[in-house]
């Protein structure tokens, strides 16, 4: 396209570059803040009532009154009939009572059908209400189902996104909670290479008609998706203690997995590649509005990690949890017997 005949801003500026650097601006304004942008810490109360059954009970339809007229003898022909003879004139206004008697009772027993499900459609609601009410103090005493249960849901419904565009398809695999050590672990997946996008800035495209990232060296490519994979972990524990309102989180570990095709297999495979810890003190005392994400795991939360994540193919990463066997040591050399000296 010629650059003639592009749109330009009132400063003069090329449109489709002016687009790309905005791009960019907004990529890596989130990138540095996706640990906590549009972060949305849920409360255990409103969960609770949000699994309550508030459906009404429908409204009371009166049956038709057309299949009663054609069981007493009204019939369309005894209608046309009647307009011309006396007799069947009265034979139809007689019919046409019986059959308002015979509605009027049937009325009456839909009626009290009706009213009869809807108070067990309300007592049922009452007893569901009550289940949950129940389940909900359960919760806040710490048990361990419901504890596990809340978190995973507020985890699950977390909006975010590690390409800066589409919301990322969160799996949480498993939640358990100790209530003794008042410990949540979590297994989150992570994502794969493709979903992670990766950019240093952005640039117009006149082939494809679009804004597109600019290449990035390899090196940097592995750089980036760490720092999203650590920031995501990173994210759902401030969401738990966010979202802890009985304080019964003391320590989070969440370990996140990648899911992947191994063709060795001809299935897919799950691996846990990376695993952090946070006690309570360690969230109360961090400001994350100006943390180094990066220093936080290494220095204070004491992360592991596989060796080559997202560097190394998936089927060669090591599990976080093998540990690699170290080679037993040499045996030691006996110390060389003194010679003896003799003299003959």
């Amino acid at each position: 396209m010629d650059n003639s005949t592009r749109d330009l801003d009132p400063q003069g500026m090329d449109y489709y570059q002016y687009e790309a650097d905005q791009r960019g601006l907004q990529c890596r304004s989130y990138r540095r803040m996706m640990h906590i942008a549009d972060l949305r810490p849920r409360n255990p109360s409103d969960y609770y009532e949000s699994l309550k059954d508030w459906s009404p009970f429908p409204s009371f339809k009166a049956p038709a009154k057309g299949p009663i007229r054609k069981s007493v003898g009204i019939s369309l022909g005894l209608r046309i009939i009647s307009l011309f003879n006396k007799d069947a004139s009265a034979r139809l206004d007689q019919l046409k009572e019986q059959a308002e008697a015979e509605y009027q009772k049937e009325v009456q027993a839909a009626r009290e059908f009706h009213n009869s499900r809807e108070k067990t459609h309300y007592r049922n609601q009452e007893k569901q209400h009550q289940k949950i009410d129940d389940a909900h103090d359960r919760m806040k005493h710490g048990d361990p189902l419901q504890v596990a249960t809340y978190f995973r849901t507020v985890m699950a419904q977390d909006d975010f996104s590690t390409d800066c565009d589409n919301r990322y398809a969160v799996e949480v695999e498993r939640v358990t909670y100790d209530q003794a050590s008042q410990k949540l672990s979590v297994l989150y997946r992570i994502p794969n290479r493709d979903e992670i996008l990766t950019f240093e800035s952005f640039r117009y495209d006149s082939d494809l008609a679009e804004i597109v990232p600019t290449p990035v060296d390899t090196k940097r490519q592995q750089e980036q998706r760490i720092k999203v994979a650590r920031k995501m972990l990173l994210r759902s524990m401030i969401l738990i203690y966010a979202s802890d309102a009985y304080d019964l989180i003391r320590e989070i570990e969440v370990t996140g997995f990648l899911h992947y095709f191994d063709p060795s297999y001809g299935q897919y495979h799950k691996k846990d590649v990376l695993r952090v810890c946070m006690n309570r003190s360690q969230y109360a005392e961090t400001d994350f509005n100006n943390v180094d994400v990066d220093l936080l795991f290494a220095h204070r939360l004491k992360a592991k990690e596989s060796a080559g994540l997202y560097s190394k193919n998936p089927m060669e990463l090591i599990d976080i949890h093998t540990e690699q066997k170290k080679a037993p040591p040499a045996p030691k050399k006996k110390a060389q017997k003194e010679k003896q000296t003799s003299t003959k």
